[in-house]
């Protein structure tokens, strides 16, 4: 099945422990999931990608995002580049960082590949807007 966008249901809140995801990435460490918010998962491999908030100002193009991988969490900043209108847009995909636990099994080659199936699924803004001819390119 692959990656799909969703909203993120009170049950799936509650079985990956959200809030303890939000927390671990947020600078706000009373941070709570926006239920309302979706997330990109794929169900069979027990993944999921959420961007989990923004930098401001001069990194305002950073988002710090959690990839959860059947149990381990895996911390990424990206820079994002690119140009949007109503019709079409390319968003460039830069890797910054990746925090990930020091005893995860998973390579970094496979967090990077899993993690470019994901945006590529999010494409403009995951579950809340899609847009038309939108090209999603990496730059890892």
């Amino acid at each position: 099945m692959g990656f799909v966008n969703e909203i993120i249901s009170e049950e799936d809140a509650k079985k990956f422990d959200l809030n303890s995801v939000w927390r671990s990435v947020s600078l706000n460490k009373n941070a709570v999931p926006d239920l309302q918010g979706g997330w990109t998962i794929d169900r069979e491999r027990n993944v999921f990608f959420v961007p989990v908030y923004m930098d401001r100002e001069e990194f305002s193009n950073q988002t710090h995002c959690a990839l959860w991988w059947d149990g381990v969490l895996v911390k990424v900043k990206l820079n994002q580049h690119g140009v949007t209108t109503s019709r079409e847009g390319n968003r460039d995909w830069e890797l910054v960082e990746i925090f990930g636990p020091q005893t995860c099994d998973v390579s970094e080659d496979e967090i990077k590949n899993v993690l470019k199936e994901a945006l590529l699924v999010y494409g403009y803004a995951g579950i809340y807007r899609q847009i038309p001819n939108y090209v999603v390119t990496f730059r890892f």
